[in-house]
């Protein structure tokens, strides 16, 4: 794929993901028990959950970031697929969708087998299950385990902090 192929598609991912941010803006924000799935909000509090769509968008902005640092410099010198696989896989889960072992492998963005070995190593560190498909035993499904999901929530939310921090000081220091 050439730079202009893969800026216009990193261009249409932001597009897309700018749409979907202005249609949660606009959508009614109380959840109410019918109106999520639980097994994305079971464990999570209210201010976690109404935290989710900016959280959403801080781990999409960290993919594009990555895969967009692909057209100027060498991806052999990123080697981070297990990073590349968890937000994947945070993403996911905020939307309420499957990932399959192949698909996170593709995510992390490295060889299949190097990728294969990466999931195992976050399913030991209790970060990920695996689960297989019951109507297609040749797949099969990858999701982050609730300690998973806190981790990444939890980092994800210490990251923006963090650039709140630096862009309020920022702010002050250049007026």
């Amino acid at each position: 794929m050439s730079g202009n192929d893969e800026s216009r598609g990193v261009r249409s991912r932001l597009r897309e993901l700018g749409s979907y941010l202005l249609e949660l803006s606009e959508e009614d924000t109380s959840f109410s028990a019918g109106a999520t799935d639980g097994w994305i909000f079971s464990s999570v509090e209210r201010k976690d959950v109404d935290d989710l769509p900016r959280l959403l968008w801080l781990a999409l902005h960290e993919y594009e970031e990555r895969t967009r640092r692909r057209s100027f410099l060498s991806a052999e010198i990123f080697g981070e697929p297990a990073w590349d696989i968890l937000l994947d896989l945070f993403v996911a889960k905020v939307r309420g969708l499957r990932i399959s072992v192949t698909s996170a492998c593709i995510a992390s963005q490295v060889p299949p087998t190097t990728a294969l070995r990466w999931l195992t190593v976050l399913e030991d560190h209790g970060l990920i299950a695996r689960e297989p498909d019951l109507l297609d035993g040749r797949r099969a499904w990858v999701q982050l385990t609730e300690c998973g999901f806190k981790a990444m929530s939890g980092l994800l939310r210490d990251r923006r902090k963090r650039v709140s921090q630096f862009d309020f000081q920022a702010t002050i220091r250049d007026s």
